[in-house]
């Protein structure tokens, strides 16, 4: 069985690696899992709930006890993993990356309906 204070550790170390890898701040694990929302893969949405409420009753020790620690540590291993592979500055670049291109894209389409208006007036 894990202790209280293993899955408020494991709690706060998800916390702190959202909110480095999503920049997600949250007062606790569950704020920060619900303000993350699909930025988490759908597979890791249900590990993620399972810690959020191994974190709600890791202060009763009765209801830790129903608790699966196994699936609880790996839930801990597959979000970790997730997170630790996020690299945000790469998703920046891919983002402005597409911007670009979405606008060089109506560039080139707003040149070429020029074209075609000029050709249509007899200019070129």
């Amino acid at each position: 069985m894990k202790s209280p204070d293993d899955i408020e550790q494991m709690a706060q170390a998800l916390k702190d690696a959202m909110q480095k890898h999503l920049g997600v701040k949250g007062r606790n694990l569950e704020h920060a899992v619900r303000k993350a929302g699909r930025r988490l893969p759908k597979k890791l949405r249900a590990p993620a709930r399972l810690m959020v409420q191994a974190e709600a009753v890791s202060g009763n020790l009765k209801l830790l006890r129903q608790l699966d620690t196994s699936k609880i540590e790996s839930a801990y291993a597959d979000l970790s993993a997730h997170l630790s592979a996020i690299d945000r500055a790469a998703e920046r670049r891919a983002r402005m990356l597409s911007v670009l291109a979405v606008i060089a894209f109506n560039l080139i389409i707003v040149f070429a309906a020029w074209v075609i208006w000029l050709k249509a007036r007899g200019s070129i």
